[in-house]
């Protein structure tokens, strides 16, 4: 059987940007959908939800598929105060963080990482390397950004990453990491856009409209948010494109994938 790629993201909007729009099949409770890449790379994309339960069953789920190597991509909090909207995160390293503590699940051992971030930068993009660190909670204010990043010093916050990469570390696949600065250090999210959300990132109006009925003031938030989300899902859609045009999920797929060290 030919080498497949499985690749977790949270929400339909990242899913429709990064492959674009097309059939997806059922899968008992699994959104999937199956392509081929440019780079000739089969490609097996599952629709997860948001949060580190969805992410590890869509993972693994993955894996009993028979896929050859993992990938999570979608848009995350930025932690590091330097970074901007739009920025990329090429992850080296991935923490979770939960009640007990903060933990390293994964960490690269080879040089696809590097070359993933080269590729990058050799097409002008914003990008940067290092830890992402996945919470159980959404990190929605500046106060705790700020708490997280002087505690690990990790670039980017998520709910997915550390769910994917333990699976991927538990079956012993190659694994890689991409997302996109939506909110920066500095900035809150109101909790009540957040909820609008359901378990699969798609907005429940009716909590919306009730929100904005009682807050008007939320309007002008979910503009600025909205803004933001497109922004970050047109950088990562760029740099996923920038990864398939330089064969990292060939790479990824190969035998050797992980023998090809820094």
């Amino acid at each position: 059987m030919k080498p497949a790629m499985g690749l977790v993201v949270a929400l339909p909007a990242e899913a429709r940007f990064l492959i674009g729009w097309g059939p997806w099949e059922r899968r008992g409770r699994f959104i999937s959908r199956r392509l081929c890449l440019d780079d000739g790379t089969d490609l097996l994309c599952v629709r997860s939800g948001m949060g580190t339960q969805n992410a590890f069953s869509a993972a693994r789920w993955l894996v009993s598929e028979g896929v050859s190597a993992l990938a999570v991509l979608g848009i995350s909090g930025g932690l590091d105060p330097r970074l901007k909207t739009g920025d990329l995160i090429v992850g080296k390293t991935v923490l979770d963080k939960d009640g007990k503590g903060t933990r390293c699940v994964w960490k690269s051992n080879s040089g696809l990482v590097e070359s993933a971030y080269k590729a990058l930068k050799a097409k002008e993009m914003t990008a940067h390397m290092g830890a992402v660190i996945t919470a159980e909670r959404a990190v929605l204010s500046a106060e705790r950004k700020q708490s997280i990043y002087r505690e690990t010093h990790a670039l980017a916050v998520d709910m997915e990453s550390s769910a994917v990469g333990q699976t991927a570390t538990d079956a012993g696949l190659a694994f890689f990491l991409l997302r996109a600065i939506c909110d920066t250090s500095d900035q809150n999210i109101p909790e009540e856009l957040f909820l609008c959300l359901d378990p699969s990132g798609k907005t429940c109006f009716s909590p919306l409209i009730n929100s904005l009925l009682r807050r008007p003031s939320l309007m002008a938030e979910l503009l600025r948010t909205r803004s933001r989300f497109v922004t970050a899902l047109k950088s990562l859609r760029r740099g996923w494109r920038i990864q398939v045009d330089n064969h990292l999920p060939a790479l990824l797929v190969s035998p050797d994938s992980r023998l090809i060290t820094d």
